[in-house]
């Protein structure tokens, strides 16, 4: 009698076979379009999640994609560019999902930088880019306000997460940017702290709540998602500055240091860069880049 020799398709690890998300194969399920992914993360092959049913393809840098054959139901994220920080922390990339989507014809797919810290102290940080999918734009991170004289330069930014308020000297405390509608929430207005008056410079958006929504100079949360078969937070707002750490949101924001050090957004996370520390004329953190992932049925 012939023994059974357990077969794994090739290419396909087993400890995929486990998590339920494996590489496109020829043992699995057949697309039900054919494609053309152009600057994707997995060099235009798609992966399929076993666990949930759906093909999905991952975008960290700009590019496109095509349908070339058959049809499929969509669902898109896109999460634009964190905003920058100066004093005030930078609002995370908005972020937003487009479902059911009945994928045909050629979509271009932009994936939006992280907007820059201010050049110094003075200078409000610089909004995230936008990032988009065919019809779908998500709206850049708002910068964070600076430590200025001129009004419009303390307050934060508006974008798709709002930046968090600089200031000068008390009373004049900068405002929070706005997020937009169904993409992000807004930042923080700085505040006054402790005997000496120093402030405590606001903290960004996120897409989840405001900035501060966990205490003073705490970044926003982002939310999660799940396309790639992995739940993942998304665009948090980041730290507001001060003379202590302060946590940028879930979802990449990034966080305030003493020290002005590592205080970028995360990568392809859509998180505001952090605010820079009081006493220092260091620019604050810059945000960081969006990302783009489809999935189908």
């Amino acid at each position: 009698m012939p023994r059974f020799r357990p077969h794994f398709f090739p290419s396909t690890k087993v400890s995929e076979w486990a998590s339920g998300v494996v590489t496109a194969n020829p043992g699995l399920p057949a697309s039900p379009i054919t494609y053309t992914a152009v600057g994707d993360t997995n060099s235009g092959v798609a992966t399929y999640d076993a666990a949930n049913g759906y093909w999905w393809v991952k975008w960290t840098d700009s590019g496109s994609f095509a349908v070339t054959g058959g049809t499929a139901t969509g669902d898109v994220l896109v999460v634009a560019g964190g905003g920058g920080a100066s004093k005030g922390g930078g609002g995370a990339g908005g972020m937003q999902t487009t479902t059911g989507m009945a994928l045909s014809g050629s979509y271009t797919v932009t994936i939006g930088t992280g907007g820059a810290g201010g050049a110094s102290q003075s200078a409000q940080g610089s909004d995230g880019i936008a990032s988009v999918f065919g019809s779908t734009t998500s709206t850049g991170g708002g910068g964070g306000g600076a430590y200025s004289n001129t009004s419009t330069l303390m307050n934060g930014r508006n974008g798709g997460s709002g930046g968090g308020g600089g200031s000068t000297t008390n009373p004049n405390m900068g405002l929070e940017g706005s997020g937009v509608s169904g993409q992000g929430y807004a930042g923080q207005g700085s505040t006054v702290w402790g005997a000496d008056s120093s402030p405590i410079w606001g903290a960004g958006g996120g897409k989840g709540e405001v900035g501060a929504a966990d205490g003073d100079q705490e970044g926003g949360d982002g939310a999660t998602n799940d396309y790639d078969g992995t739940a993942t937070y998304y665009a948090g707002g980041g730290a507001g500055g001060h003379t202590g750490a302060g946590d940028g949101g879930q979802g990449g924001g990034g966080d305030s240091t003493a020290y002005n050090t590592d205080n970028d957004g995360d990568a392809n996370s859509g998180g505001g860069g952090a605010g820079s520390p009081y006493g220092s004329n260091p620019s604050g953190g810059a945000g960081g880049s969006g990302i783009v992932i489809l999935r189908w049925q």
